[in-house]
């Protein structure tokens, strides 16, 4: 019990959080106000500033402490929750069309590459949902859609593709593997079709591919030189195609940006509708 008393004296001291002792056991407000601690570190953050990360990385450390005090002692419990609150508010920045704050938010508070818990690549999987459903409702508006639209709704695929299969599928448990397996072959199909656009749409969502690959070696790199020196001593070589990555198999002509979005959408609509998806399982 003065455990308990004084996480609420602390809670309120520190955060301004007033919670009774009956709501600190029950939990019945807790995902509220642990949203609450990570929308207040967001909203502080100063987005002027280049290392942005830093500031909102320092500001969530504060606010994983109020929810630590929240939960409790135990990490696993903690942990889960923080992944899941982060996982909802980042799903609702991207939908709000933030989805650079919202890739922030993932990578400052610690569910990209830091946090290995099912909840962290849960949320990791419900973002990419996100990225995918704000790309197809962007495709869907044909009539509205202009080029800074569709080149919107491109760099949310090739983003949802990148979260899936360099963070979440890579090191994910194999309860979620079946998941993640789906989810990345799926946005993989749209990502490839993006990557064939005409008039040099193609191109420039292959760097900005290649850009987010780098970028995640950087995060990455201890791990990847280990793993560079298993595949070196067991002698596997890399595997590089013969086709430049852009040409179609069939005809070696690419589509125009609009089609490319539009088909890749039409794509993975009729795979996930119902009657396809009792038909697969």
């Amino acid at each position: 019990v003065r455990n308990e008393f004084q996480r609420i004296q602390s809670l309120f001291t520190e955060f301004g959080v007033c919670i009774s002792l009956s709501q600190l056991r029950n939990r019945c407000h807790h995902d509220f106000f642990t949203k609450s601690l990570i929308i207040d570190a967001l909203n502080q953050t100063n987005s002027e500033i280049e290392s942005i990360e830093a500031d909102l990385k320092m500001k969530l450390t504060k606010a994983r402490r109020g929810c630590t005090l929240l939960y409790g002692e135990n990490l696993l419990i903690t942990t889960s929750n923080w992944c899941r609150a982060i996982g909802s508010i980042a799903c609702k920045l991207v939908n709000s069309k933030r989805e650079d704050k919202a890739m922030i938010l993932l990578e400052a508070s610690g569910l990209i590459d830091e946090i290995s818990n099912d909840s962290a690549y849960q949320a990791i999987a419900m973002v990419s949902i996100s990225l995918c459903s704000r790309a197809s409702d962007d495709s869907s508006s044909y009539a509205n859609m202009n080029d800074k639209t569709s080149e919107r709704a491109m760099r949310c695929i090739i983003l949802a593709a990148s979260l899936l299969q360099e963070h979440a599928l890579v090191f994910c448990p194999t309860t979620l593997l079946p998941l993640m397996v789906f989810l990345s072959n799926l946005v993989d199909v749209a990502n490839q079709i993006i990557l064939r656009a005409d008039c040099g749409v193609g191109e420039d969502m292959d760097a900005y591919k290649q850009s987010l690959h780098e970028k995640t070696i950087m995060r990455q790199q201890p791990l990847l030189q280990s793993q560079e020196r298993k595949i070196s001593d067991i002698g596997l070589q890399k595997v590089t195609p013969n086709l430049h990555p852009t040409w179609h198999v069939g005809d070696g002509l690419l589509l125009s940006p609009f089609e490319a979005l539009s088909r890749c959408m039409s794509y993975c609509r009729g795979l996930l509708s119902p009657d396809n998806t009792q038909n697969n399982y």
